[in-house]
């Protein structure tokens, strides 16, 4: 299977270019938070999710923008189940479950943070 040729007006390839970086901090952070609720939590633990979440948000509305452009020729991020497992682990993030923002952020949040940061990194 060959590369993927996006067309993207200046724009969205102004707004990838930025995501690329801010993913490069995100993901970490984010896999940082995954383990951290793992175990014994820290005073500040729920504030450091609130800024990944807030990062989270961001990177959404990004692929909101971008999202025609990034399915164009095959589905890369499958916008329907995204929806649906980004929604429960705000169930979860909400509800402080410990457990289910953990899988959230293993089974949703990061792979849809490193499937964006693999296009974004294409730009």
């Amino acid at each position: 299977m060959g590369e993927i040729v996006y067309a993207w007006d200046e724009q969205q390839k102004e707004a990838m270019q930025e995501a690329a970086g801010y993913l490069s901090r995100l993901i970490p952070a984010a896999e940082g938070m995954a383990d951290e609720f793992k175990g014994e939590l820290q005073e500040d633990s729920y504030d450091m999710l609130d800024m990944v979440v807030e990062g989270l948000n961001w990177v959404i509305q990004v692929y909101n923008g971008t999202k025609d452009v990034i399915n164009q020729e095959t589905e890369q991020v499958d916008s329907k189940a995204m929806d649906q497992k980004i929604t429960k682990f705000g169930t979860a993030y909400t509800a402080h479950d410990q457990s289910g923002i953990v899988s959230g952020l293993e089974e949703a949040v990061l792979p849809f943070l490193r499937k964006m940061k693999e296009i974004a990194d294409q730009v």
